[in-house]
């Protein structure tokens, strides 16, 4: 199924999907029968996720597949949020503030050892 301009001018929303994600998402759409338009072309900006634009009444449907697909999405006034990648970062944050903690009391074990030791 191609692109349909048409779904812009119906009660419409519009989803952001990540460049990634861009063929599973339109194959999806397409073994559901979901219209959709989206034109890369007229987007300047694709670093917030591919914009496309889908009817009201296929929401629940569309809710399913990026669900059933873990497809990241975002809504035009809430962009992406990538959950795994933020949990990525605070668990090497841990490990690297751990690590300091851990330099540092060994630093000073050595230091008292030292000083017992003159």
């Amino acid at each position: 199924m191609k692109s349909k301009f048409f779904i812009k001018e119906k009660d419409h929303f519009k989803l952001y999907i990540p460049l990634e994600n861009k063929i599973l998402f339109e194959n999806e759409l397409n073994k559901h029968n979901i219209d959709f338009y989206e034109k890369i072309e007229e987007q300047p900006n694709i670093n917030n996720g591919i914009r496309y634009f889908l009817l009201d009444k296929d929401k629940f449907e569309i809710d399913i597949i990026i669900k059933e697909n873990e497809i990241l999405s975002g809504i035009e006034s809430t962009g992406i949020y990538d959950m795994k990648l933020t949990k990525k970062f605070y668990f090497i944050y841990f490990k690297l503030v751990m690590s300091i903690i851990f330099i540092v009391a060994i630093i000073i074990g050595i230091i008292k050892i030292y000083d017992k030791l003159k």
